[in-house]
């Protein structure tokens, strides 16, 4: 079978799945009201909002794309699906896009994220109907590859932030290794510039009250080692903070929501941590 046919097999089995679920998260009418807001003097994100109903226990998702620190497209734009499938699900969710290296390197990335979770936590409110009460004082971080680097490094680093939680998605967590980014070295450094590698690093900010993060890495991703997401979670374990791990087979540089022959469960198994909020901690 050609590359161009398996390519659309792909993508086939992938707009099944989203089909399915949409019809399936819809069936209690909620249509998604999409709002693009500015949280801060550079950048802006896209809101997904349920416009009937809406599950008050379900945290705001905020999407964090990748693109190794230096591009905005990819998979700020597939989040763009998930990001309606949640709020038709009852829970309101977040696009973000964050300014980019080289011309804006490290902290302007972080620095956005954490703006843009003080926007949700103090404006969300304000799009309020009378159907639906929207609270951002719980947030749940997910992020694709450098977007996951983003959201563990802001979930471990800002204390004081309402984060109940962190999606790590093939993340980078340790800059000072090669293993990071193996073929985005040029792009790592347009990033950190004249920054440490320690001082961007999640691994640098290991602590035991850590909010529950849940690790998905391909077992031989070939862009980002799966190290770096067992080296992370192992450091927290140590320390007692709730993780969890899942290694999935192949070497792709892993995309969430994705259903598989082998584990045609995963997209579920995401939503079941976000929506839960629940990791293992070590004995």
């Amino acid at each position: 079978m050609s590359r161009t046919l398996v390519s659309r097999s792909i993508l086939a089995v992938i707009s099944l799945f989203l089909m399915l679920y949409s019809t399936a998260v819809a069936a209690d009418g909620n249509k998604v009201i999409k709002k693009k807001i500015q949280y801060n003097d550079y950048k802006s994100m896209v809101l997904c909002l349920p416009s009937k109903k809406i599950d008050p226990e379900k945290p705001v998702v905020l999407l964090i794309h990748g693109g190794a620190w230096t591009r905005g497209y990819g998979s700020r734009l597939d989040f763009s699906s998930h990001c309606k499938q949640i709020a038709k699900d009852g829970a309101a969710a977040v696009n973000l896009s964050y300014r980019l290296a080289p011309k804006h390197p490290y902290p302007a990335a972080p620095n956005d994220v954490k703006d843009a979770i003080l926007w949700i936590r103090d404006h969300l409110h304000e799009y309020s109907t009378e159907t639906v009460t929207l609270k951002g004082n719980r947030i749940m971080l997910v992020g694709h590859s450098a977007g996951g680097h983003l959201a563990l490094l802001t979930g471990l680093k800002e204390k004081d932030l309402p984060i109940v939680g962190v999606v790590s998605l093939a993340a980078p967590t340790d800059l000072s290794q090669d293993e990071s980014c193996k073929v985005c070295e040029g792009q790592r450094r347009l990033f950190l510039q004249d920054t440490l590698p320690e001082e961007a690093s999640p691994i640098s900010y290991v602590r035991a009250d850590a909010p529950p993060i849940y690790f998905f890495h391909s077992e031989k991703d070939w862009v980002v080692s799966a190290d770096q997401s067992l080296e992370l979670a192992d450091a927290l374990k140590k320390v007692g903070a709730p993780v969890k791990v899942h290694l999935v087979e192949g070497g792709r540089h892993w995309f969430p929501f994705r259903p598989k022959k082998k584990d045609p469960q995963m997209p579920s198994k995401i939503l079941k941590f976000i929506y839960e909020n629940e990791a293992e901690t070590s004995d």
